[in-house]
C-alpha cells in the first residue's frame, strides 16, 4: 500500500438485487440498492467502484472477481488511485 494508509475511506456493500433496501446516494437521496446499481450501470457482481463524496469514479471500477489470488491486488491498486486522484485535486 501506499503512503495514504490510515486515510479515511468508506466501504458499502450494496444489494445489487433488493428493491427493499434503502440508502442515500451521493446526492443525499434516498433510493433502494437496486436503483442505485441501475443508476451506476453495476451489471456483474460483485463491483467495486471507487467514487469521491459527489459520486465522480476515482479509479476503474473492479468488475467481477477477475482472478481470486490477486483480487487484494486489484482492490489495493483501486483505492490507491483513489486517493491520489483525491490528493492531486486537493493540491488543485
Amino acid at each position: 500500500m501506499s503512503e495514504n494508509r490510515g486515510a479515511k475511506i468508506i466501504i458499502r456493500e450494496i444489494a445489487a438485487a433488493d428493491h427493499r433496501l434503502t440508502l442515500r446516494d451521493f446526492d443525499g437521496n434516498r433510493i433502494t440498492h437496486g436503483e442505485f446499481t441501475r443508476k451506476h450501470e453495476v451489471r456483474k457482481v460483485p463491483t467495486v467502484m471507487v467514487a469521491d463524496a459527489q459520486g465522480r469514479l476515482l479509479a476503474e471500477p473492479l468488475i467481477g472477481l477477475i482472478t481470486p489470488d490477486f483480487y487484494n491486488f486489484y482492490l489495493e491498486r483501486a483505492i490507491d488511485e483513489g486517493r491520489l486522484q483525491l490528493r492531486s485535486r486537493a493540491a488543485q
